[in-house]
């Protein structure tokens, strides 16, 4: 595993299922475990990485990350990258300056799946469900806005629950060895 990666438990809810190499770097398709499903408990995701970086994947609490994002124009075209971190945070730890945000767990509305004729007798409320929302580094208001949808309350088991956590994935420059 990646150093700095975690895999899925209790505690950790995401984890890389496949790494691949490809002609520009390498491809890892992520799994986010979503509690209480166990026809399809992961949420799949694929991100590839150039050569000369690693992709690495952490869960910190939320909220209160503690780190400063912008956009930045970088030789690929613009990014969200962490530029700054303040004195405390959850992420302070686990997130460096210069790490290119490329996904991160988000809470999403969607309208249960139902069939035809009870959606018009009977339409289903729409819910808060957890899912993961790769960066798109051209809209850093849509960024910013999805990581503030974890404040949301998401629909589990009936109930509404906090979330009290968010994973992140990171883009960042493979440390040269020392010789």
């Amino acid at each position: 595993m990646t150093p700095g990666a975690t895999g899925a438990s209790e505690d950790s809810p995401i984890e890389i299922l496949e790494t691949k190499t490809t002609a520009t770097g390498s491809a890892q398709t992520f799994g986010f475990r979503i509690t209480g499903n166990d026809k399809k408990p992961f949420i799949r995701m694929t991100l590839e990485a150039p050569a000369d970086s690693e992709l690495i994947s952490v869960n910190v609490k939320f909220p209160g990350l503690g780190v400063i994002l912008e956009q930045k124009y970088l030789d690929d075209g613009p990014r969200i990258v962490v530029d700054d971190k303040e004195s405390t945070g959850t992420a302070i730890g686990a997130l460096e300056v210069g790490d290119i945000l490329r996904a991160f767990s988000a809470v999403y509305t969607v309208t249960p799946p139902t069939d035809v004729m009870a959606f018009y007798a009977n339409p289903p409320k729409k819910v808060n469900v957890r899912g993961m929302y790769e960066v798109n580094g051209k809209n850093f208001a849509k960024t910013i806005a999805a990581i503030q949808s974890n404040g949301e309350l998401i629909d589990r088991f009936g109930e509404k629950m906090e979330v009290s956590d968010i994973s992140l994935v990171v883009e960042r420059k493979k440390v040269a060895p020392a010789e």
